[in-house]
C-alpha cells in the first residue's frame, strides 16, 4: 500500500493505471454517524447524517 504525494495529481486514469500495474490502495469505509463517546474525532464526521450545525448571516 502506498500513499499518494500531495503532489501527484488525482485522476481517474491515473488511479486506473496504478491498480492495473499492482499497486494496492487502503480504502476508508464509514457508515455511523454518531460522534464518538468520549469526543475525539473519528470517520463517522463523513457520513452525509453526521450532526454538524453551522452558522450563516446570524442563522444557524
Amino acid at each position: 500500500m502506498s500513499a499518494v504525494p500531495a503532489d501527484v495529481p488525482l485522476t481517474l486514469e491515473a488511479l486506473r493505471e496504478r491498480t492495473a500495474s499492482g499497486e494496492h490502495f487502503r480504502y476508508l469505509y464509514f457508515w455511523g454517524h454518531r460522534p464518538r463517546t468520549d469526543g475525539r474525532a473519528s470517520a463517522a464526521c463523513f457520513s452525509q447524517w453526521y450532526d454538524a450545525p453551522f452558522v450563516v448571516c446570524g442563522r444557524r
